[in-house]
């Protein structure tokens, strides 16, 4: 684990699960809840670990209740990504941290490379934003270093930190796995996917 009290990861769980239809962050996968197995793969990278929390905030924290991270309640969690995103960033403004490491709480199964990889690339370089390329494709967890967490703030809509992403490539670090995407949750099909 590479200086990991400088990185703390947020990880985004406060969706409205509208496609899913149910709380997907509740959803069972291989026995134990979606959002547990995001947690516990994030877990064993970072030691800061902060989870922003929407819907069903309490059952999620049930869920987790026995593992070492911080909680964040989103209260504008409807109006999209963003409102998470930021939710996290506030609740790191005055802290120690150097840089957020914004991961998805419906990506059960990124692979450890990623994590690693990822960490590795902001410890050897001068990037603002580290992203993940997984065949051509951006993709998540993604690193923002403290120097645009203004720019973060500013979000709106549903779009994540593609904005502040694409503002200035100059600045963002982009990191190639030769694997697509890991696999994300929207819907009970996808879920079931997971499971075969």
């Amino acid at each position: 684990m590479l200086e990991p009290s400088n990185i703390c990861a947020l990880i985004l769980a406060a969706g409205r699960s509208s496609r899913f239809g149910e709380s997907k962050m509740l959803a069972p996968l291989e026995g134990k809840p979606l959002i547990r197995h995001a947690v516990e793969n994030t877990l064993e990278h970072l030691q800061n670990v902060r989870i922003v929390l929407g819907r069903e905030a309490e059952k999620v924290k049930a869920a987790l209740e026995d593992l070492i991270l911080e909680y964040v309640e989103n209260p504008h969690f409807a109006s999209g990504m963003s409102s998470s995103i930021k939710a996290g960033i506030r609740a790191l403004e005055h802290s120690q941290f150097d840089a957020a490491l914004i991961v998805l709480g419906d990506q059960p199964r990124v692979p450890h490379k990623v994590f690693r990889t990822l960490l590795e690339a902001y410890h050897g370089s001068n990037a603002q934003i580290i992203v993940p390329i997984f065949q051509g494709v951006r993709g998540h967890p993604a690193l923002f270093a403290r120097e645009v967490w203004l720019e973060l703030l500013a979000l709106e809509g549903d779009s994540g930190g593609k904005a502040v992403i694409e503002c200035d490539s100059a600045r963002v670090q982009r990191v190639h796995f030769d694997f697509p995407v890991p696999d994300d949750v929207d819907t009970l099909e996808d879920l079931a996917r997971l499971e075969d």
